[in-house]
Formats: structure tokens, C-alpha cells, sequence
């Protein structure tokens, strides 16, 4: 049943024009689906954390805002960034147990060319 639940996850993964990926609190990606892929560059095969992404002195300020977000909130957060040649607009789900940051599921989607007004998602209007 698991198997088969997993399988139709993915499935409707891969019909939403949305790119997903999951990564845990050190940044280590269990999943990216190829929109994902596309928008933000790295699979998971690819780089051993999404940190890898980012300049070192960076991880640690990374982490802590993670970590600080969760902390404060369980809200999604979204941001507004321009990767290769494109902007692409990321909402991020943290992932928290206890109040501890666990993790984050990204949803990405390509805004290149339209209005780019940087806002604050509220819980339930993700998708407005």
C-alpha cells in the first residue's frame, strides 16, 4: 500500500507545473523532481547539500535562519530569486518536530516576465 501511495504521489508530482524538492536540516536533498531540477539546478545526485549551492561562509547564516523561521512560525515563506537567466519564485514548507527544524519542501515556480512584487505567503494562499 505504501508503495502504491508513493507511487501516486510522484505521479501528481510530476502533472503540477510546480517544481518540488525536500531536503533535510543539514540541507541534504531526498528529492527533486527535473522542474525542480531546471529552476534551481541542483538533483540530488548531483551535490551532496543544497548548501553546496551557496558560498561556505554562508551555510552557517543559512541554517540559522532556517532554524529561526521555524522557531517563530510553521508558516510558509516565500522568496524570490534569479537563477540562470530566470526568476524563479520559492515557497518554503519547514519541516519541524518538537519546534525543531527537520527540514523544507521547496515548491518552485518560473515567474520570469511577470510581476515579481516580493510578499509573504499566509498559510492557505499558496496556490492564490
Amino acid at each position: 500500500m505504501v508503495n502504491l501511495i508513493e507511487e501516486l504521489l510522484l505521479q501528481l508530482l510530476g502533472e503540477i507545473p510546480m517544481g518540488v524538492t525536500w531536503m533535510d536540516a543539514n540541507g541534504r536533498l531526498f528529492y527533486a523532481d527535473p522542474l525542480a531540477e531546471k529552476l534551481l539546478g541542483p538533483a540530488p545526485s548531483a551535490t551532496a547539500t543544497f548548501l553546496d549551492c551557496h558560498p561556505p561562509h554562508l551555510h552557517g547564516r543559512i541554517q540559522a535562519c532556517w532554524q529561526e523561521i521555524t522557531k517563530q512560525s510553521s508558516s510558509i515563506w516565500q522568496h524570490t530569486i534569479y537563477h540562470g537567466h530566470r526568476w524563479v519564485q520559492n515557497y518554503f514548507i519547514p519541516l519541524s518536530q518538537n519546534g525543531y527544524f527537520q527540514g523544507l519542501v521547496i515548491i518552485s515556480r518560473e515567474i520570469t516576465g511577470k510581476h515579481r512584487r516580493p510578499y509573504f505567503v499566509q498559510p492557505g494562499k499558496l496556490f492564490l
